[in-house]
């Protein structure tokens, strides 16, 4: 919104046992914000990626991620969310 600070979106990696991060997170770049320019904000459908190394996971092996974000408009901001997925390891 006009005059407000947006909300920084965070990334969480739960990972099992066996399973690490190799790298840190990659995002978009982001655009900077009409309001606050430093601050950068990403529009339409964006991606963030990490890569993970499995040692040896156990059976099923399930990692979740967390996102948790703001949407704003110029006007206003909806509330706050957080995104939850868990990913099922394919693996031999």
């Amino acid at each position: 919104p006009i005059g407000g600070a947006h909300r920084a979106t965070t990334l969480k990696l739960e990972l099992p046992r066996g399973v690490e991060t190799a790298g840190e997170w990659e995002r978009p770049q982001g655009q900077p914000s009409i309001e606050n320019p430093r601050e950068k904000i990403y529009t339409g459908l964006v991606r963030f990626t990490r890569r993970v190394k499995v040692a040896d996971p156990p059976k099923p092996a399930r990692l979740r991620v967390v996102v948790d974000y703001e949407v704003c408009q110029q006007a206003f901001c909806l509330p706050p969310a957080k995104l939850r997925q868990t990913i099922e390891l394919d693996g031999p």
